[in-house]
């Protein structure tokens, strides 16, 4: 059985040959399939691609009002395989409340790239590129997860990255900056480790008189837990005999044993509000 298209071109069913469903046209659309509940085009293959769309621009398109743009099912192959060879998308879906792209399987969605693109690429204007979400609860899975088997960074940024939770990493976690005068080369610097969440202001103080009030700064003491506090007190040009007599996350009061004048450098050292029962030791994850 066959249908006569508008430009005359026939397509239909043709028995015998690879193609459950067959369709050619020079202006218009190959096969069209549209549906107000159930699928637009499903394609089922035991052997082969469930659906399978070659075109300069899009291989295959689906749209759906309620349901699924593009379905295929495959027992041995690929249930949707789309294919392009001029920029455009193997595959593109669109949906308006929806995911324009589902799915599900032991990888929910795989790409490849072997041209230098990219082997899945997200964009929305409003939402998330790309999220990924994940139900284990051990330690060696994640929602995302980058590998890189060639050397290569398994994971790029471009901007502002946030955590919401703690941060982990096997190796130094480091701020790289160009260096100012060869730019062959850059300046690596490593972070601070320690086995606390530890907090620190630092500034200098003048005593007059033999005393010095200081007030910190309102940020130190609202992340800054009030135990735990430890000062370091550093005379500035001559010989200072320096002690604190009062010390909090508000402020700092020094004095000089001899009633002297002067400056002097502090370093205050605390523990993060809430942190302050740290596991430095723990079973392996």
């Amino acid at each position: 059985m066959s249908t006569q298209d508008n430009d005359g071109t026939t397509s239909g069913l043709t028995p015998g040959v690879s193609f459950g469903f067959w369709g050619d046209t020079k202006a218009g659309t190959g096969v069209f399939g549209t549906s107000a509940f159930g699928d637009g085009v499903s394609g089922l293959s035991n052997d082969g691609a469930g659906v399978s769309g070659k075109s300069t621009l899009i291989g295959v398109k689906g749209f759906s009002t309620d349901s699924t743009g593009v379905s295929g099912e495959s027992l041995n192959g690929n249930g949707v395989f789309g294919f392009s060879n001029s920029g455009g998308d193997g595959v593109s879906g669109l949906s308006n409340d929806g995911s324009g792209v589902s799915g599900f399987g032991v990888n929910g969605v795989s790409g490849e790239s072997t041209d230098g693109g990219d082997g899945v690429s997200g964009k929305s204007i409003l939402g998330n590129g790309v999220i990924g979400v994940s139900e284990s609860t051990d330690h060696t899975h994640g929602g995302i997860h980058g590998i890189n088997t060639r050397g290569g960074l398994a994971g790029v940024f471009d901007g502002p990255v946030q955590v919401n939770g703690n941060f982990s990493a096997t190796g130094t976690k480091n701020f790289v900056q160009a260096h100012p005068t060869d730019p062959s080369r850059e300046i690596v610097y490593v972070a601070l480790e320690g086995g606390e969440a530890g907090t620190y202001v630092r500034g200098s103080g003048q005593l007059q008189s033999g005393k010095a009030v200081l007030a910190l700064p309102e940020h130190f003491g609202l992340v800054t837990a009030s135990e735990g506090l430890n000062i370091q007190l550093t005379p500035r040009s001559e010989w200072l005999q320096l002690y604190v007599v009062e010390l909090d996350t508000a402020q700092l009061v020094v004095r000089e044993a001899q009633g002297k004048s002067g400056w002097f450098d502090y370093f205050i050292c605390g523990v993060r509000r809430g942190y302050e029962q740290h596991e430095v030791l723990r079973t392996k994850r």
